[in-house]
């Protein structure tokens, strides 16, 4: 594992915090196949808004554009939440309320849902 950008400016996840993210990961991915699909992220993101959701966590995590979201991608865009300046609390906090069906946010990140 490892990398030559792991330890920029010492803001990684910790192992912790990383596996909280990857249990998010597999309770959206609800057919374990490894990978998340459009559908399935409607279906994790209820209520009204779950389409608008699945929509922005998908321009902001689906850098390779093919209409599914990996693991790595996953946990990468949280990666570079992290060595944005955001917090690994803030983060967490995120991924808690994610946890419990809130909506999407938008990061002040280097990336974004489209609906500027």
């Amino acid at each position: 594992m490892g990398g030559c950008l792991s330890s920029i400016g010492g803001k990684q996840l910790t192992p912790a915090a990383e596996a909280k993210i990857r249990m998010l990961f597999a309770k959206i991915d609800e057919d374990k196949s490894h990978t998340i699909s459009k559908q399935e992220a409607m279906t994790f993101f209820k209520g009204k808004f779950g389409k608008l959701s699945a929509d922005a966590m998908f321009k902001e995590v689906d850098t390779k554009h093919h209409g599914e979201i990996t693991e790595e991608e996953f946990v990468g865009f949280w990666k570079q939440v992290r060595k944005s300046g955001y917090t690994e609390a803030e983060i967490l906090e995120e991924v808690a309320n994610l946890e419990t069906g809130e909506g999407w946010v938008d990061w002040k990140d280097d990336r974004n849902t489209g609906s500027d």
